[in-house]
């Protein structure tokens, strides 16, 4: 796969891009449906909700954690969502 030409597009559209990338993964969008009904979760509660190991749901949520969507609470990392107001996303409509 080649490299993404960003120059020249406006930063929002580019933030844009990139968040809508991250969510296009079906795993990832069942993983924030699950944390739009949640107020927030560990990586534990999504294991059990979701047919994915454990594993490849950390590695999907280091994903959208990239993207700022969690936040690191106390000794274990909480997620919930913050990124979707950012790029105008409505969650409940996801």
């Amino acid at each position: 796969m080649g490299i993404t030409k960003l120059e020249g597009f406006d930063e929002k559209v580019v933030s844009m891009a990139a968040a809508l990338k991250a969510i296009g993964h079906p795993a990832r969008l069942s993983i924030m449906q699950y944390l739009a009904a949640k107020d927030q979760c560990i990586c534990g509660d999504i294991v059990l909700e979701l047919p994915l190991a454990q594993p490849t749901v950390s590695r999907h949520l280091a994903e959208l954690k990239l993207l700022d969507s969690s936040k690191a609470l106390f000794l274990e990392t909480i997620f919930a969502i913050a990124l979707m107001p950012k790029i105008g996303i409505n969650c409940s409509s996801i």
